[in-house]
């Protein structure tokens, strides 16, 4: 939508499966999810979501994938 490249790694992953929706929702908060593993690994205080009012799978990454409190830096669940 903004007219920003697709970095070709992205689209060889998530292009293959446009014509499924469920697959590619799957595929790309995977993606999601792997960044934002490889973030907190190297040492980023905290992550910061922009969900347009969609906010679903954002709370599924965060805290069902990440095991991440919404709303404090970086703090695991539990």
């Amino acid at each position: 939508m903004s007219g920003a490249p697709v970095p070709a790694a992205l689209a060889a992953r998530l292009d293959p499966l446009a014509a499924d929706a469920k697959a590619f929702r799957e595929e790309g908060m995977d993606v999601t999810t792997e960044l934002c593993e490889r973030l907190l690994a190297e040492g980023v205080p905290g992550l910061h979501f922009y969900t347009f009012n969609r906010s679903k799978a954002t709370k599924e990454i965060v805290v069902e994938r990440l095991g991440l409190v919404p709303g404090r830096t970086a703090q695991p669940v539990g």
